[in-house]
C-alpha cells in the first residue's frame, strides 16, 4: 500500500527507528534456516529473545522461587541502566529481593531509604539475613538528612517520590547520581501513569531507554500509555503461588437511623461561594460521615475552627489562603484538582453564617455517636468466631469509635499517634507484634483496629482476615491494606477479605 493509501485509513506510517534496533541472542539451530522449524518454535524463540535479560549471578539460598526471576531481572536492569523498579504486589517479599540483590552485587552492603514506620522492621530483616544495611527514613530525607550512600541504594515505598516539587524528591535526586539504585513499591501508579515515570527519573538517565525507542523519559510523563520498553526497568511477576488464597466478600449493613438527618445537615451548609471549594468541603464531610459519627464530629469541629479563623482573619483585614484549606482537607484533599480552584488572596470566602447551623450539626453528630450502629453491630457478629483480624479505617477517630463499640472482644488499636489494648495505651511495636506469625497467649487480643498508618510495608501476616470498615479512595490503598495479611510466610492457606460498602444514601453522594 502506498503512503497516501495508508494515511487514508487513518493509521500511522510504519517506520524503522535505528535506536530501536538491538542485538538478538543466537537462535536455536533448528530455526536459523539450516533446518525446518514449526511456526510455534520460531515464535517461541523470538519471544525468548525479546524477554528482558536475567542476571546469571549466584543468589542467596533464602530467596523463594517466586522471587528469583524478579531479582535476576532487576540485577540485569541495574547492570545495564543503573536502576530499576520492583513493582511486586504487597506481601511478596520485596525487602528480600532488594537485600538479595545487595548480597549478590555489593557483598550485602545497602543504604535503605524507608518510611519511618517500617525502619525497625528493615533493620531486623537485614540483621537476620546477614546484610550490612544502613537504614534511613523518608521523613529524614524530607529534612535533607541523608547518610553517605554505600552499596546498593534501596528506596522502599518509592511511590512516595512521585512528586518532583517536594523537598523529599529534591533532596534524594541530588543524593543519588552515580549510584546504583533499586526502587520498591506495590503501587507504582497512585493517580496516573506519570507517577511511574517520576520515580524512574530518580534513578535513570533521561535517555536510558533510547535503544528501545524511548528517546526521553521526561516525554513519557505526558503520554496516556507507557511503551513496552518500560518493562526493561519495571519488574512485576504475573503471579505468586506461595501467597495465601483470597476469599473475598462484600457486605452492606443498613444505614444508621441518624445518618440521613446528618447528611441533610451537611447539605444545608453553604460552605463557600465558589462551587469547587464548596464541593471540596462537602466531600470531606461526607467521607467522614461514611467512616463513622466520630469521624464526622472531628471533621465538623475542624471545619468550625477553620470558620473561626476566617472570621478572625476578616476582622484583621486578611483572608485565608488556599494553603489553609489544603491543611484542613488533609489526606482527603490529595485528589482535588487544586489548579482549578481560584488562588486569589480572597479565594477562601467561607460563609460565617454556617457557624450557627454548624453548632446544631455538631450536637446532632455527638448524639448520633451514642446511638445504635448497624455496621458496628455487624462487625461484632463477624468477629465472634475468634479469628485474628485486621480492621482498617480511613479516620483516626473511627479507630477509637470502633474499638469502644467492640469492647467485649478485647481489641487492640493503632493510629499514627498512639496504640493500645482496650483502655490501656502501650508501645506501637508491642501491639503490632501480636499480629505477626507465631503463637499468642490465649488472652491476647485477636482483633486489631487500625488506621491506614498500618497499611504500608508492615508485616501482620499472623492475621487471617482483613476487614475494610470503610473504603479509601483508591484501589491501590485496598491492595496495600490486604497485603498486610496476604504475604509470604503466612501460616494460613486462605485469607478472608471483607469489604463493608457504604449505604446507598451515602454512596450516591460520594460517587465512589
Amino acid at each position: 500500500m502506498s503512503v497516501a493509501g495508508w494515511h487514508r485509513w487513518g493509521e500511522p506510517v510504519p517506520r524503522l527507528v535505528a535506536e530501536a534496533l538491538a542485538e538478538v541472542a543466537a537462535l536455536p539451530e533448528r530455526v536459523t534456516g539450516r533446518t525446518s522449524a514449526s511456526a510455534q518454535d520460531v515464535v517461541g524463540a523470538m519471544a525468548a529473545a525479546a524477554r528482558p535479560p536475567e542476571s546469571a549471578i549466584e543468589l542467596p539460598s533464602w530467596l523463594l522461587p517466586d522471587q528469583i526471576r524478579c531479582c535476576r531481572r532487576a540485577l540485569a536492569a541495574m547492570d545495564q541502566y543503573g536502576g530499576a523498579l520492583v513493582a511486586e504486589p504487597p506481601g511478596t517479599g520485596k525487602t528480600f529481593i532488594a537485600l538479595a540483590a545487595a548480597q549478590a552485587r555489593f557483598g550485602g552492603r545497602a543504604t535503605c531509604l524507608v518510611p519511618a514506620a517500617v525502619a525497625t522492621q528493615w533493620e531486623r530483616t537485614a540483621s537476620r539475613l546477614g546484610a550490612h544495611a544502613r537504614v534511613a527514613t523518608h521523613e529524614a530525607a524530607s529534612r535533607g538528612s541523608l547518610p553517605p550512600p554505600d552499596g546498593l541504594i534501596v528506596i522502599d515505598e518509592s511511590h512516595r517520590f512521585r512528586n518532583q516539587t517536594t523537598r523529599r524528591y529534591d533532596h534524594v535526586a541530588r543524593w543519588l547520581p552515580g549510584r546504583t539504585a533499586l526502587l520498591l513499591t506495590a503501587t507504582p501508579a497512585v493517580n496516573r501513569l506519570a507517577d511511574i515515570v517520576r520515580q524512574l527519573q530518580l534513578v535513570l538517565s533521561d535517555d536510558a531507554l533510547a535503544p528501545w525507542g524511548v528517546p526521553s523519559l521526561a516525554q513519557l510523563a505526558r503520554v496516556e500509555s507507557l511503551p513496552e520498553a518500560i518493562c526493561r526497568v519495571v519488574m512485576r511477576s504475573p503471579g505468586h503461588q506461595s501467597l495465601p488464597r483470597r476469599n473475598e466478600r462484600q457486605e452492606r449493613p443498613s444505614a444508621a437511623r441518624s445518618m440521613l438527618p446528618l447528611l441533610r445537615g451537611i447539605d444545608m451548609l453553604a460552605l463557600d461561594a465558589e462551587p469547587p471549594v464548596a464541593g471540596l468541603v462537602r466531600g470531606v464531610l461526607i467521607r467522614a460521615a461514611a467512616s463513622s459519627p466520630a469521624a464526622l464530629l472531628a471533621a465538623l469541629i475542624r471545619y468550625r475552627a477553620l470558620l473561626e479563623s476566617a472570621r478572625d482573619a476578616g476582622e484583621a483585614g486578611r483572608s485565608l489562603s488556599r494553603l489553609a484549606l489544603r491543611r484542613w482537607a488533609g489526606a482527603d484533599g490529595q485528589l482535588v484538582m487544586w489548579p482549578l480552584i481560584p488562588d486569589e488572596g480572597e479565594m477562601v470566602r467561607l460563609p460565617l453564617d454556617d457557624l450557627r447551623q454548624l453548632d446544631r450539626l455538631v450536637e446532632a453528630t455527638r448524639r448520633a455517636g451514642t446511638l445504635r450502629d448497624p455496621r458496628a453491630e455487624r462487625l461484632g457478629v463477624l468477629l465472634g468466631d475468634g479469628r485474628r483480624t485486621l480492621v482498617f479505617t480511613t479516620a483516626r477517630a473511627t479507630v477509637h469509635y470502633v474499638a469502644r463499640r467492640l469492647g467485649r472482644h478485647r481489641v487492640a488499636w493503632c493510629t499514627g499517634e498512639d496504640a493500645g489494648i482496650g483502655m490501656e495505651r502501650c508501645d506501637r511495636d508491642t501491639v503490632l507484634s501480636l499480629f505477626r506469625p507465631g503463637p499468642i497467649h490465649e488472652r491476647a487480643p485477636r482483633v486489631l483496629v487500625t488506621s491506614d498508618v498500618s497499611a504500608e510495608g508492615i508485616d501482620l501476616h499472623g492475621a487471617e482476615r482483613v476487614v475494610h470498615y470503610d473504603l479509601p479512595w483508591t484501589p491501590a490503598r485496598l491492595e496495600q491494606r490486604e497485603g498486610r495479611a496476604i504475604r509470604h510466610g503466612s501460616a494460613h492457606e486462605v485469607a478472608e477479605v471483607v469489604r463493608f460498602l457504604p449505604p446507598p444514601v451515602v454512596e450516591r453522594r460520594l460517587g465512589q
